[in-house]
């Protein structure tokens, strides 16, 4: 993952580029990147886009993955899979008006 890549899925200036900036700002402070890390939707229901905005509500898992050093290369620590959960995304259609790019997340348990 990286800002560039980021740019791709999050609207800028959204509070998910927000948050996963921050996230991408931490893991560089410690040093570290994640590995083998995925995600599983589950049970996608889409709601008819208004104005441009459409809401997704899906179950998420999250894959075991590795924490490695970048100075290293070692993996520094093991993380499980996540338990599934429920996750609302807020879309926005992007301005070529064909991609749809994430502008909020949030987990409704």
């Amino acid at each position: 993952m990286s800002e560039a890549s980021l740019a791709d899925v999050d609207e800028p200036g959204s509070e998910a580029s927000a948050r996963d900036l921050e996230l991408l700002a931490r893991l560089k402070a410690a040093g570290v990147r994640l590995e083998g890390l995925s995600f599983t939707m589950a049970d996608v229901q889409v709601s008819e886009p208004s104005s441009g905005v459409a809401i997704v509500l899906a179950t998420v898992t999250a894959s075991a993955h590795q924490q490695v050093s970048v100075q290293r290369r070692r993996t520094v620590a093991e993380i499980a899979p996540a338990e599934p959960r429920p996750v609302v995304f807020r879309l926005v259609a992007a301005p070529d008006g064909v991609h749809w790019l994430v502008r909020q997340v949030w987990s409704t348990s």
